[in-house]
């Protein structure tokens, strides 16, 4: 079966959110979780830039949706992810959208919301799932098995349960232990 070729370009940042970059940091979160859900065969962002040098785009540090469509066609992708970043207040809202090449079309688009740069990694995982028709609570669902397979109880010098090596005396992988 072959996967809809896609690139990703990055998210235009409307105002800061306390991040250098943020629209590279979260087009880069975005492409791991595409390559790591397997569902589109992703193109690495980086050669995008050289497709907007070459071919003379204007360079910013977003990329319009109509750029991205014409960046699009030089590379040969099917479709281009992109998105914006906007705080309000304290929230911290990211759009991504999935646009076909051949039409300009949003085929997909996702919102992710969160109230604190530490929150924004697990939304944008979520986001990026959701891009891969991967709803929400599927996407808690999975990761609560993984987090759950990861995690190990260790018996020694005291109870462990988890990967933190500071969690006691005994509480490493080569200890005495058992798989949850």
């Amino acid at each position: 079966q072959t996967k809809t070729r896609i690139a990703v370009i990055e998210f235009k940042a409307d105002n800061n959110i306390g991040v250098d970059n943020a629209g590279q940091v979260i087009a880069e979160w975005i492409v791991s979780e595409f390559v790591r859900l397997g569902k589109y065969e992703v193109q690495e962002r980086l050669s995008i830039r050289q497709v907007l040098e070459e071919q003379g785009f204007q360079q910013t540090d977003a990329v319009s949706e109509s750029t991205a469509v014409k960046v699009g066609k030089v590379r040969g992708v099917e479709g281009i992810v992109t998105g914006s970043i906007i705080k309000l207040g304290n929230t911290i809202s990211v759009t991504g959208r999935i646009i076909a090449v051949e039409s300009g079309k949003v085929l997909k688009s996702s919102v992710a919301r969160a109230l604190s740069l530490d929150a924004l990694p697990k939304e944008i995982e979520v986001l990026a799932n959701e891009l891969c028709d991967v709803s929400r609570a599927e996407f808690e669902i999975k990761r609560d098995i993984e987090i759950r397979r990861s995690g190990y109880l260790a018996i020694g010098g005291g109870l462990s349960l988890g990967n933190s090596s500071n969690s006691g005396a005994f509480a490493d992988k080569s200890s005495v232990g058992l798989g949850l």
